[in-house]
């Protein structure tokens, strides 16, 4: 019960803060705008793993990357992420999300009015 409600928390709030991660493009070290989640995974009493994507303000790169949270009493903590550059295979798991995100107009308009942080 505990954990169920943990999550349920833990989705309504700002996710905890990351280091943010570098564009891996050459000749281009510039830190990546806020990554987006864009889905997450996870079971009771294990991390959650956190699906983003990611864009390079410099030279416009795409990333797709996971980020790891714990998950406990005291809120969440970050644990660990990993960004790589997207892929075909990452669209498709994009693809396969954006039914259940188009069915709900007002949660995109949501989204997209959400400010990133610099």
């Amino acid at each position: 019960m505990f954990a169920k409600h943990a999550l349920q928390k833990v989705l309504q709030k700002r996710l905890p803060r990351f280091d943010r991660p570098l564009c891996q493009a050459d000749d281009c070290r510039v830190p990546l705008d806020e990554p987006r989640p864009i889905s997450v995974e996870g079971k009771e009493g294990e991390p959650l793993k956190v699906h983003c994507l990611a864009r390079c303000s410099t030279c416009g790169a795409q990333y797709k990357g996971e980020r790891m949270i714990s998950v406990g009493r005291k809120g969440s903590k970050a644990i660990q992420q990993d960004f790589h550059p997207y892929n075909d295979e990452d669209r498709a798991f994009v693809n396969s999300l954006l039914p259940a995100f188009q069915q709900n107009q007002a949660e995109i308009q949501q989204i997209n009015a959400q400010p990133v942080r610099d």
